[in-house]
């Protein structure tokens, strides 16, 4: 309710929403956030979460299937890489149906850029968000962002010399307002 008092007091068009971290399987998390979206008129565009190791893309399917209009993947709550194969069976579920695929990309994980701009090249129909301005990788990434638009990088960051960078070098196409709220 506070969200979509919110985003109704901004006159906002929408809000991507998703599960917070569940320890214990999206499912339940998942659907929560599917029925608050279809209560919202509108305003609320849920994605689903998965985790790679919890077979994901059953998950996402069943998702999606239900209403779900995106999927969030957060490499360092659930202990994975980008190129863990089940990552690649997601891709190309987005790529089929041209979802989004938004990944944290913030500091304190490995680095991610290589195999996201992989899957990006691989599964042109599938839209990779890097959320967080794509920080983790942000020093090398904006040169080949260009060659990949399905490769997009969100400003979900509080830094400010990080976001200057971001919008000197990734194409102004690539970039999408992202807030991170309740952050």
């Amino acid at each position: 309710e506070e969200l979509l008092a919110g985003l109704r007091q901004a006159r906002a068009r929408g809000a991507f929403v998703f599960p917070m971290h569940e320890p214990d399987g999206y499912p339940a998390a998942n659907d929560m956030v599917i029925q608050a979206a279809a209560a919202s008129e509108g305003l609320l565009v849920p994605f689903c979460r998965v985790n790679p190791h919890d077979d994901a893309a059953a998950e996402a399917k069943r998702a999606i299937e239900a209403g779900a209009r995106g999927i969030k993947l957060h490499p360092r709550a659930e202990q994975f890489t980008l190129d863990h194969p089940a990552v690649r069976e997601l891709a190309a579920l987005a790529h089929e149906r041209s979802l989004p695929i938004l990944i944290h990309a913030g500091r304190g994980i490995p680095a991610l850029g290589l195999h996201a701009v992989e899957l990006a090249g691989d599964f042109p129909d599938a839209r990779l968000i890097l959320a967080h301005a794509g920080i983790c990788d942000l020093s090398w990434i904006w040169r080949v962002a260009p060659d990949h638009p399905n490769l997009l990088f969100d400003t979900a960051w509080w830094m400010p010399a990080d976001m200057l960078t971001l919008f000197s070098l990734v194409p102004p196409g690539q970039i999408l307002f992202a807030s991170d709220a309740p952050y």
